[in-house]
């Protein structure tokens, strides 16, 4: 079951927003973790593009590459009582549940959740 302190999903809300803008595309998937790293580089004075892994995905929908992000995240309860994250572009039609953790950057300190 994916647990999150407020403060972490608020800290999690805000990394995600900071990519709003950005193109966006998928840069490796590996089935044995169903891990997804999506790649993700700002349009204007954007050095190197930021990377966003999704560890141990159920679902992934839409779009392998777009433009103009806006990455926004939810958490959904699941019938068996789990409860995984949600990280939608609507205007892309691109959806992941996963249960997590996310990380960016592969950074420690820009896991989601944190233990």
């Amino acid at each position: 079951m994916t647990k999150i302190s407020d403060k972490q999903f608020d800290q999690l809300r805000c990394e995600l927003d900071a990519c709003t803008g950005a193109a966006v595309s998928f840069n490796a998937y590996r089935d044995e973790h169903d891990y997804l790293v999506l790649s993700v580089k700002q349009p204007v004075g954007g050095s190197e593009a930021l990377g966003i892994g999704f560890h141990y995905c159920t679902y992934i929908a839409g779009p392998t590459r777009w433009d103009n992000a806006k990455l926004l995240v939810s958490m959904e309860n699941l019938g068996s009582g789990e409860t995984v994250f949600v990280v939608q572009d609507a205007e892309a039609d691109f959806s992941v549940k996963c249960h997590g953790p996310i990380n960016f950057a592969g950074d420690s300190k820009r896991v989601y959740p944190r233990t």
